[in-house]
């Protein structure tokens, strides 16, 4: 097998763990009653949390056009996840007719406890089933590969 068919199984083996990794968060976030769209819009609203320090929370009508979707659609599956005390709305401070949607801290703590039980403990328990020395191969590739990322974001 040459360089570019081994770089080209890769990626794909690197698409299906994720694949099934998302799977297993789909499964978790189901079993606590939210739906496939649910789930990844609170996942949505926490990264927007994180990545804006003091963030008011996006307008509906961002979330909208960030997901293709109508303000109408988006303003119901809110809705929803309002009254499961999941998210809030916020009236804008400067604009009183426009709302904002922050993740309710019920929001957090359950994308955290699905986070839990999704993620890390499963791969975990994977990559304890490898040998030492494929784990050393591995870590040392990945170590590689986040130092050329790292150097790219400069």
């Amino acid at each position: 097998m040459n360089k570019i068919d081994k770089i080209k199984k890769i990626v794909e083996g690197i698409d299906f763990i994720e694949e099934h990794v998302n799977l297993r968060f789909h499964k978790t976030a189901k079993e606590y009653g939210l739906t496939l769209d649910q789930f990844h819009l609170l996942v949505e609203l926490e990264e927007l949390e994180i990545k804006v320090p003091d963030n008011v929370g996006p307008k509906i009508s961002d979330i909208a056009s960030r997901r293709n979707l109508s303000q109408n659609t988006i303003s119901e599956r809110v809705t929803r996840l309002e009254k499961m005390n999941l998210v809030v709305r916020v009236k804008d401070e400067s604009d009183r007719r426009i709302s904002r949607v922050k993740l309710s801290t019920q929001g957090k703590e359950l994308l955290k406890k699905i986070s839990n039980e999704a993620d890390s403990s499963y791969v975990e328990r994977l990559l304890c089933i490898l040998d030492d020395e494929t784990i050393e191969i591995m870590s040392s590739s990945i170590d590689k590969l986040t130092t050329i990322i790292n150097s790219e974001k400069q």
